[in-house]
């Protein structure tokens, strides 16, 4: 069972190792990118750790009352335990306590062909606002966003 803990700067290498193995090359972050939303004061991170070390991840940025699901990241090998489910509720849980009344909702772009997501979303109690055409791109296609929200109240 993982151990969620608020991930800090020096996690940047491993969870950049981890977007390569867990999203398309046009979605990942780098190492730089990600040690560049540590040090913008607004995201907040944090991680699913096994005894073998960090098996996931969540990245959350907040604003004005809102919040945005940045990613949520868990390996292969460690999917289908509820682990992104635990870190979902570790970042939500995080921002009713430190925001309280002024959270009101949160909201995430997802592949509109990344079902399993879909489903995770839907299941931590997100509902489909709007349709972004061709949001993503890589070399073969484009692929829609579905936008979500979940609203604290």
């Amino acid at each position: 069972m993982p151990q969620i803990i608020k991930l800090s700067p020096e996690h940047s290498s491993r969870i950049a190792e981890m977007e390569t193995k867990c999203f398309a090359p046009f979605m990942q972050w780098n190492e730089k990118m990600i040690a560049e939303s540590f040090n913008g004061g607004n995201t907040t991170f944090f991680g699913a750790q096994e005894s073998d070390g960090l098996v996931g991840y969540i990245a959350v940025s907040y604003c004005c009352g809102e919040a945005e699901l940045l990613k949520i990241c868990v390996l292969p090998e460690f999917r289908r335990y509820g682990n992104a489910e635990k870190l979902f509720n570790a970042a939500f849980d995080n921002l009713v306590e430190i925001h309280g009344e002024e959270f009101e909702k949160m909201i995430l772009e997802v592949a509109a062909d990344n079902f399993s997501a879909k489903k995770l979303y839907e299941k931590c109690g997100f509902r489909e606002l709007a349709t972004r055409k061709g949001y993503y791109r890589d070399a073969n296609k484009a692929i829609d966003a579905i936008l979500m929200i979940k609203t604290v109240k």
